[in-house]
C-alpha cells in the first residue's frame, strides 16, 4: 500500500484529508462478496494511520506458482494493447480513484488492464470503431497501434528494497479506462453460456471502469471481440443492488469503528464460511502498512502531524458497537490469542508457537 500513498502524494490529484477509508478493488471486493453471501475465503489486515483507516490485502505469496494454467488470457492484450513508452517494461498499471460511499471518503487503488486512445471530449473514437457496431475488427487494430514502437521489454525485477517515485508520462482520464476479458467462444453457446459481463459489473463498480472489453477466442484465435460502455449498466446493477449496497455500507462503518476502538488501531479480517466474517488480532509480525517515514508525509497531508505521527488521539476506548454484531455475522473471540494457527492449516505466515 506504501507505493499507492506515495504516488498520491507525490501527484497531490486527491484530497487525502477527506479520505476515510484506503483500500483497494481487492479488499472492497471481498467485502461486498461477502455481504452478497458468497463463498470465497479471504483475508485482509485493518489499521488506523492518522485518522484513516486502510484495508491491506494479505495473500498467498506472490512467488507462488498456480499449476497447469492453460489458455489464452494473456495472447489478446499481449497482441492488441501496448505500453506507453514512458512505462515500456512495467509489470501492471495501478490507478488510485477517490469518491464518497456510504456517508464516508474512500482512496482505492486497482488494476487498470489498459485506456482507448484518442477519445475526444464528447465521447466518441478517433481511429477506433465501436465493436458493439459490428466493427470488431477496427477496434482491435485501434488498440494495436504503434505496437511494433512500442512493445513491452521483459525485465529483472529489482532487488532492492529502495522504493523510488518518479513522475513521467501523462495522466490518462478515468472515462478512457477499460477492463477486459478474453473467453472460450464455447462459453457462448446456449448450453455452456456464461454471462461474463454481468459477472463483472460488481468490480466495475467498486473500481469506477466505464469501459468493458469482451473477446472470445476460437482454439486461440479472437474474431468476435466487443467493445462496451458500461456505465449505464453499472448505474442500474447500483439501483437494483440497493439494499446490498447500504448492508456493505453499514459494514464497512462497523470495521472502521472496531479498528478506532482497538488500543493499537490493528485488526486483521477472515472469512472462511459464508456468513461468518472473523475478526482477530494482528499477530506481533505482520507489519505496519506505512513506513515511517511515509507515515510522516502521510500525516502532514491530512494536517495532523505533531512531530510525532500517531493515530492515539483518534482511537475511541469507550465505543460500544454490539448492536451491529448480529446483523453480520461477526466472530469477535475471546480467547486471548486470536491468531493461534499453524502453517499447514491456513498458511499465515508459519512463525508463531502454533
Amino acid at each position: 500500500m506504501e507505493p499507492t500513498i506515495l504516488a498520491v502524494l507525490a501527484q497531490n490529484a486527491h484530497d487525502v484529508g477527506a479520505s476515510d477509508v484506503v483500500a483497494c478493488g481487492s479488499t472492497l471486493g471481498n467485502l461486498l462478496r461477502f455481504i452478497r453471501g458468497e463463498d470465497k475465503q479471504f483475508r485482509f489486515l485493518v489499521e488506523l494511520i492518522e485518522g484513516a483507516v486502510f484495508f491491506i490485502r494479505r495473500e498467498n505469496t506472490p512467488h507462488e506458482l498456480i499449476p497447469d494454467v492453460k489458455g489464452y488470457g494473456h495472447s489478446f492484450p499481449e497482441a492488441y494493447t501496448t505500453w506507453d513508452a514512458e512505462v515500456k517494461g512495467s509489470v501492471s498499471h495501478q490507478r488510485v480513484l477517490s469518491y464518497r460511499f456510504g456517508g464516508l471518503g474512500f482512496l482505492v487503488r486497482f488494476e487498470g488492464d489498459g485506456y482507448i486512445e484518442g477519445e475526444d471530449e464528447k465521447g466518441s473514437y478517433i481511429g477506433i470503431s465501436k465493436a458493439t457496431e459490428g466493427n470488431a475488427k477496427d477496434a482491435v487494430d485501434g488498440l494495436a497501434v504503434a505496437l511494433d514502437q512500442s512493445r513491452v521489454a521483459a525485465i529483472a525485477p529489482s532487488t532492492s528494497s529502495e522504493l523510488m517515485v518518479s513522475s513521467v508520462g501523462r495522466l490518462i482520464n478515468q472515462e478512457r479506462i477499460f477492463d477486459l476479458k478474453t473467453r472460450s467462444i464455447r462459453r457462448k453457446e446456449a448450453a455452456t453460456f456464461e454471462d461474463t459481463f454481468a459477472e463483472q459489473l460488481p468490480r466495475l463498480w467498486v473500481s469506477q471502469v466505464p469501459k468493458f472489453i469482451l473477446a472470445y477466442h476460437d482454439r486461440g484465435i479472437f474474431e468476435d471481440i466487443t467493445v462496451k460502455d458500461a456505465r449505464e449498466d453499472v448505474k442500474s446493477w447500483e439501483r437494483d443492488q440497493a439494499d446490498v449496497l447500504s448492508r456493505l455500507a453499514a459494514l464497512i462503518h462497523h470495521i472502521v469503528d472496531l479498528v478506532k476502538s482497538r488500543p493499537d488501531g490493528k485488526l486483521e479480517l477472515r472469512h472462511v464460511k459464508v456468513g461468518s466474517l472473523e475478526v482477530r488480532e494482528q499477530l506481533a509480525d505482520a507489519g505496519d502498512a506505512l513506513s515511517d517515514a511515509a507515515r510522516v508525509l502521510w500525516a502532514k497531508e491530512r494536517g495532523t502531524y505533531d512531530g510525532v505521527a500517531s493515530e492515539r488521539d483518534d482511537l475511541d476506548y469507550g465505543q460500544d458497537d454490539d448492536d451491529d454484531e448480529d446483523a453480520f455475522g461477526w466472530d469477535e473471540r475471546s480467547e486471548p490469542d486470536f491468531t493461534a494457527c499453524s502453517a499447514d492449516d491456513c498458511g499465515y505466515c508459519g512463525r508463531c508457537s502454533y
